[in-house]
């Protein structure tokens, strides 16, 4: 079974980052480190592993990539989202091309980083009536309608797929989801994972269970956390 872990921005120094899910490059390597050895031995409920990073940040080419070694890249996987690509800071469709070369998943991240599914007080909303296809802005902002959520499903594959990536997996966008989301992919036929931040083991079912990073979690505490982490079973 894997333990899948997100990661987004890394940077050289403290002072660079921005927000709690980003890390240092010390606070990356030390999470790496751990997770390499848990999954070598037999404390760990999981014997694998997969490192995600979110967004397309350019920093995965300049500071992770050289930390990885080559027989991990085959389960490292980018969740691009497809409105960043080519932008100030964030990896270009050449850079793309060149690490799936060596191995990295490329898979869908929606196209403009909407969550697709509202939460109150923890618990997914209904998805709002219109019909509308269009894009939605970023962020945890509204409900998206039905169309809003095909737009984000579907437009990012598409994008991706002109472009020479072909993907069948969706990584939701703040790791929100309700069951229209989950509908509106099936009927389309559109991917065959949908990846989330439900913190469990990934045993193989189509939500894939995706455990988040924080700058602002010690080690310590992380480890513990994933250790006692149990399997998916919806």
């Amino acid at each position: 079974m894997f333990l899948n872990i997100v990661f987004h921005r890394i940077v050289n120094k403290h002072s660079d980052l921005r927000d709690t899910y980003e890390l240092t490059t010390s606070q990356f390597v030390q999470t790496l480190s751990l997770v390499r050895r848990l999954s070598r031995q037999n404390v760990s409920p999981f014997t694998n592993y997969r490192l995600y990073f979110d967004d397309g940040d350019n920093s995965f080419l300049s500071i992770v990539l050289p930390l990885l070694k080559k027989r991990e890249l085959k389960n490292v996987v980018l969740a691009i989202t497809t409105d960043n690509v080519g932008q100030p800071g964030f990896l270009s469709y050449d850079d793309l091309s060149w690490v799936q070369e060596k191995g990295v998943v490329i898979s869908s991240h929606s196209v403009s980083h909407p969550a697709l599914a509202y939460y109150i007080n923890g618990v997914a909303q209904e998805s709002a009536i219109g019909a509308e296809y269009q894009t939605a802005p970023f962020g945890h902002t509204r409900r998206l309608t039905a169309q809003e959520i095909l737009f984000q499903l579907k437009e990012s594959k598409k994008t991706l797929q002109d472009n020479g990536f072909f993907t069948d997996e969706f990584v939701l966008p703040h790791g929100c989801y309700n069951d229209t989301v989950l509908r509106i992919n099936k009927k389309n036929n559109l991917y065959d994972t949908i990846s989330t931040c439900d913190e469990f083991i990934d045993s193989g079912t189509y939500l894939r269970p995706r455990v988040l990073t924080r700058h602002d979690v010690p080690l310590e505490y992380f480890e513990r956390k994933i250790t006692l982490l149990t399997p998916y079973t919806v």
